[in-house]
């Protein structure tokens, strides 16, 4: 099997998770081909492996002229098809379908390019204007393709009905997720998968010696720094445990426009010595910040968010994982059993499951050690590449 791999906006802090997986379909014997839509902002780029499988990937923007020149007239039936694909799109409007225009462009790129390289499928990890793409690659007669919906339908645009309909199948991030296509696009159900993105439990593993101090908790978040991902309510959960004389540090690794807030409130609570914002840092950092600390926080909120990487790396390193009730996280943690749920915005409620972990020793072994297990069992990238893998083999019938 020869496959393309499209990762938008390749390579972007997020993206390492979908190349483990890419990784993993290559130890399992698959040539497997980065693909992208067009590179991400320098500022996004933070792992230098990702870096350089940038240097080996085909981006499709800008296309190339005789690429498309070539796709094109190699299938003018294709290009009516992809216009009335266009035309048919019922929820967008006007702008929306130019717009589509010059993503027809982009997927004559792809359509050449897979035709010169033997690239048989496209698993797009996207379900957004990559899924356009997809499906106007497969309408030039291109390769087949497959989507990944990595969070809530609504984040990722519109006319998912058309987006999905040529695709053979389709991996959901989380069982929530799954059936939002189900209830709302109306995929049968066997094509539908719940999959996670996957995390190299070899590499992500606990420190051979993990102190445990009654009191004591070095709590950790890996997240853009963003208004959803709810990190106030974490600092807002510290200054109430502070205040009940724990000694607490809490560090957070990631970078983003809700920086400046996060500093004035960290100022106006008094936590500047005990709150670290590190900025985003590469994987080695990552492991060696997940091995030095105690619990790993997760306090989303609103939409968007389905099987967090972050909170599988971190269960991979044994830590228990003490997340909001969002997307896929009950899928992920078993309350009371490797980690806490709590309801979304609720400071109170955090503070209380920290104070627990903070003061119970042994609860806090057992949730790290069944938070390895459940990582290990469930989470590896390898497990996740063999099940795409799998439904490739299913569905494209390669």
């Amino acid at each position: 099997m020869k496959l393309g791999l499209m990762i938008p906006d390749f390579p972007g802090q997020t993206h390492v998770a979908m190349w483990r997986v890419g990784q993993a379909m290559r130890e399992l014997g698959v040539d497997v081909q980065f693909l992208s839509t067009h590179r991400a902002a320098a500022e996004a780029r933070c792992h230098d492996f990702l870096i350089e499988e940038a240097t080996r990937t085909h981006y499709i923007y800008p296309p190339n002229p005789v690429a498309v020149l070539v796709a094109m007239m190699g299938s003018p039936f294709g290009v009516w098809n992809s216009l009335k694909y266009i035309a048919g799109l019922k929820e967008s409007n006007f702008n929306n379908k130019v717009r589509c225009l010059l993503l027809l462009l982009c997927a004559a790129d792809l359509k050449n390019y897979c035709q010169h390289q033997g690239i048989q499928h496209v698993f797009i990890h996207s379900c957004a204007d990559a899924a356009h793409i997809g499906a106007m690659n497969f309408l030039l007669g291109g390769a087949t393709y497959s989507l990944r919906l990595g969070g809530d339908l609504q984040v990722y645009g519109r006319d998912h009905d058309s987006k999905m309909s040529h695709a053979e199948f389709i991996a959901a991030a989380a069982e929530p997720t799954r059936q939002q296509v189900l209830d709302q696009v109306g995929i049968p159900a066997q094509q539908v998968y719940s999959v996670w993105l996957g995390v190299d439990t070899q590499r992500f593993v606990p420190p051979p010696n993990r102190e445990f101090e009654v009191g004591k908790l070095r709590l950790i978040t890996v997240a853009r720094l963003n208004f959803v991902k709810g990190h106030s309510y974490a600092i807002e959960a510290i200054r109430s445990l502070l205040d009940k004389g724990l000694d607490i540090h809490y560090t957070l690794i990631g970078s983003g426009p809700y920086e400046a807030q996060l500093h004035q409130l960290i100022n106006q609570l008094g936590l500047s010595d005990c709150v670290s914002l590190v900025g985003a840092q590469g994987e080695s950092n990552v492991i060696k910040a997940l091995q030095g600390s105690d619990v790993f926080v997760l306090p989303s909120i609103n939409k968007g968010e389905a099987s967090p990487v972050a909170a599988l790396e971190a269960m991979s390193c044994g830590l228990p994982a003490v997340c909001s009730i969002i997307g896929g996280t009950p899928d992920i943690v078993t309350d009371g059993v490797n980690g806490f749920l709590v309801e979304q915005k609720d400071a109170k409620a955090l503070a209380e499951c920290l104070y627990q972990l903070a003061q119970d020793i042994d609860l806090r072994k057992k949730m790290s050690q069944a938070a390895r297990e459940r990582a290990v069992e469930s989470f590896d990238c390898r497990v996740s590449a063999q099940r795409i893998l799998d439904a490739i083999k299913t569905h494209a019938g390669i």
